[in-house]
């Protein structure tokens, strides 16, 4: 029975493993240290020629620390050892990434990445790429020598979106031997600058027309408060497509003046603006009776 390892790697606090191979033996017990006071006991299964993995957690090293680890493998016939050397190094820890939840097209959208300042800076040389998420070229950054300010202010990003949308963006930090990755979600959205028109005045229990004068390009969720105790809303307009908005109608059956309310919405924010509208009746008037006082003045102004 032989025990076979190779050199391995581990990141400091984080769960890692050693490839190991033995080229026979059964119910083999394997024993592995790594200082004088600590040990683990892996149990291998099977008979004749195997792998394995050893996995442990380095949680007390110094940086750069470099560990002789002793293995022993026993079964009831026949025992055999062997030793390998672990690097252990400090990984990305204490790494805190924000972006912007909600922009305007054209405005930078800001991303902000710190380290805790307690944290144990990472072996290596340190590295970020971001991903944007609008099928742009990513960004590569060197943080190796941006570790203090990554502790202080952190460091800070900034992207102009030109269309509307909703983008999901990778942030990946590396080093040589660890990885760490964050994902946030920015919705990019169109300013809401359409207007609805209507007559100022109009004429009761008569069909009015509502339409939006529109700048905007995509849907947006629209709500009219009529002044009068009824509201029209249509939220079934799928937002970010083009626009497609409809005109709709209003009867009113009360006289006088009525501010209407009308809020739209996209997915950031919404906008709201009142205009008033005059109702008036129909006006008759009794043309036979006007034109008689007039011929009746006539006449007796003719033989005063």
């Amino acid at each position: 029975m032989q025990i076979l390892t190779d050199p391995a790697i581990f990141i400091w606090n984080k769960e890692g493993f050693i490839e190991a191979s033995m080229t026979s033996g059964s119910n083999v017990i394997t024993e592995w240290s790594w200082t004088p006071s600590e040990s683990a006991i892996y149990t291998v299964q099977g008979l004749g020629n195997r792998s394995f993995s050893a996995n442990f957690t380095y949680r007390k090293v110094e940086e750069g620390s470099q560990y002789n680890v002793s293995v022993t493998a026993v079964n009831s016939v026949s025992n055999s050892s062997t030793s390998l050397v672990v690097s252990v190094y400090h990984g990305i820890n204490g790494i805190s990434f924000n972006c912007s939840s909600e922009i305007i097209a054209e405005e930078n959208a800001t991303f902000i990445f710190r380290m805790a300042p307690a944290t144990f800076s990472p072996n290596g040389s340190l590295s970020a790429e971001i991903y944007y998420g609008d099928n742009s070229t990513s960004e590569i950054l060197n943080l190796t020598t941006r570790l203090a300010e990554m502790k202080t202010y952190g460091v800070s990003l900034t992207k102009v979106y030109a269309i509307p949308g909703n983008f999901s963006i990778l942030f990946r930090m590396y080093t040589e031997w660890d990885e760490l990755n964050f994902t946030c979600n920015i919705i990019v959205c169109e300013l809401l600058i359409s207007v609805l028109s209507f007559d100022k005045y109009a004429k009761r229990n008569e069909e009015i027309i509502f339409d939006f004068l529109n700048e905007t390009s995509l849907n947006f969720n629209v709500s009219v408060n009529f002044g009068d105790g009824t509201v029209y809303e249509n939220n079934s307009y799928i937002l970010f497509d083009p626009y497609s908005i409809q005109p709709f109608s209003k009867i009113y059956n009360g006289l006088g003046e009525h501010n209407i309310t009308t809020t739209i919405c996209n997915s950031c924010f919404c906008v709201s603006r009142s205009k008033p509208i005059n109702i008036f009746g129909m006006v008759i008037v009794n043309v036979f009776f006007m034109i008689e006082r007039v011929y009746r003045n006539e006449f007796y102004e003719y033989f005063r």
